[in-house]
């Protein structure tokens, strides 16, 4: 274990006095800081949990209290709208949102207590992005024997997970809070994130499990060969996960030193970064598999951006574009397609958007290609299949999916103000209702302003 350990300290130092190496066929986002906190009159502070594909945001403020918060949405058309609490709560936070669905409508999760030491309930909300109104706000429930509740994580299908627990527990059973009521997800532990294939991933310790909601089936993520364990953070659409792993070396506190990993189905495990510090971790990927976590640096945290295109880990400060040199995160929590990051910063939330698109090869940074380009791998596919699509400017666009008769079975984007760039989003194989499709071919059309391109795939089930 000392040898390795103590090459990881070495990567460490340099990846804290700059950062990473970085391949000349790739360029990075210079990152403007979109200040949300100051946007909601008397806030105090703050964090921005969650950024939706959309671009918009879920997080919570607190005003007269540090201790007692409110809930909140962003979008770049509103602003900030506060969400409601529950007559009894004094507390309340949002944590994770989805994408807008077709009707502009999104769905919001959380927890709200009575108390700032307990009393947690699970929370959802949905709210119209169109005029800020919250259309519903539901107490989620506990399982039975537990006495609170957290609703970590939802997906664009609306199902919902988190954790029922004890008194003054911070994780308890892994729930799915359902229109039925909570449901325990076998015998696992803090369900933390859902994805569009309805996996979700829980973890206890440094034990991780994925847990399939349409077959039931638990798959152990093990670590990998050598270490004492890992603990999953956060997941993709593709079932990559972000994870904590302990080196077995340990500190002088007697804690283990940990790294930042990620899981594939593909690959298994591959080291990403960090490895000097026990507070080292993961919090967030996209499906790119970029990750966001954190280094411990003597007394400073650090806040990493790790980017799958350069195979490089980034101070995520070194990366803010001119004008906005200076400025302080405090911790990155959730990262979108487009590379936004959800974070803390002065004044409270803060969002991290690129001004620009990451580029590759010899591209000018900014200036992507007039094309508008879509195409899916692996094609044919079964289960999953990724789609990745290029719109050259801001435009409104739709993707959506056909059967051989021209008949519509699945919308994946439907999105006014599309950013321009190169996407990716996920297609498992399944129509509007979540219902498994028979094997076939199927068309996929992209819609951008005046634009449109379609393709063809095959479906293997």
């Amino acid at each position: 274990m000392g040898t390795r350990f103590t090459g990881h300290l070495v990567l460490l130092a340099v990846l804290v006095a700059l950062v990473f190496t970085v391949s000349g066929a790739y360029s990075v986002p210079a990152y403007e800081v979109i200040f949300i906190g100051p946007q909601i009159p008397g806030a105090s502070n703050g964090t921005a949990a969650a950024v939706s594909e959309d671009g918009d945001v879920a997080g919570y403020v607190a005003f007269e209290s540090a201790w007692e918060h409110t809930a909140f949405v962003y979008t770049t058309e509103l602003g900030p709208v506060l969400l409601p609490r529950p007559v009894w709560a004094v507390t309340a936070r949002a944590l994770d949102l989805s994408d807008r669905h077709p009707d502009g409508t999104v769905d919001i999760v959380g927890w709200a207590a009575n108390s700032i030491y307990s009393g947690d309930l699970a929370i959802s909300w949905r709210v119209s992005t169109v005029d800020g109104t919250v259309l519903e706000m539901v107490e989620l429930g506990t399982l039975g024997g537990q006495v609170q509740s957290q609703a970590k994580a939802v997906n664009n299908l609306g199902d919902c997970v988190g954790y029922s627990g004890g008194f003054m527990q911070f994780g308890g059973m892994a729930t799915r809070f359902a229109t039925g009521g909570p449901q325990q997800l076998g015998n696992l532990y803090n369900a933390v994130a859902v994805n569009e294939s309805r996996r979700v991933l829980t973890g206890q310790g440094l034990v991780s499990t994925l847990y399939d909601l349409h077959t039931g089936v638990q798959q152990a993520l093990g670590a990998p060969a050598g270490f004492n364990g890992a603990l999953g953070t956060a997941m993709n659409d593709l079932g990559q996960v972000a994870a904590i792993v302990a080196t077995g070396d340990t500190d002088p506190r007697g804690q283990y030193i940990k790294q930042v990993w990620r899981f594939t189905d593909t690959t298994g495990w591959e080291y990403l970064f960090g490895g000097g510090n026990a507070l080292d971790a993961a919090f967030g990927i996209n499906n790119h598999g970029d990750v966001i976590g954190k280094v411990l640096a003597g007394l400073t945290h650090v806040d990493i951006l790790y980017l799958e295109d350069t195979g490089s880990a980034h101070q995520i400060e070194e990366l803010f574009a001119e004008g906005f040199e200076g400025v302080t995160v405090g911790g990155l929590n959730d990262i979108n397609d487009a590379r936004q990051i959800a974070t803390s910063g002065p004044g409270g939330p803060v969002l991290l958007r690129p001004l620009v698109a990451s580029a590759v090869g010899d591209a000018a940074v900014g200036q992507p290609s007039l094309a508008l380009e879509l195409s899916n791998y692996p094609n044919p596919f079964n289960p999953n299949t990724t789609i990745r699509y290029q719109v050259p400017t801001i435009s409104d666009v739709t993707l959506r999916i056909y059967d051989v008769e021209g008949r519509l079975v699945r919308t994946l984007v439907d999105r006014p103000g599309h950013a321009a760039g190169v996407h990716t989003v996920v297609w498992h194989g399944r129509d509007d209702r979540a219902r498994d499709l028979s094997s076939g071919v199927y068309f996929y059309r992209l819609n951008a302003g005046s634009r449109s391109e379609s393709r063809r795939m095959v479906l293997l089930q």
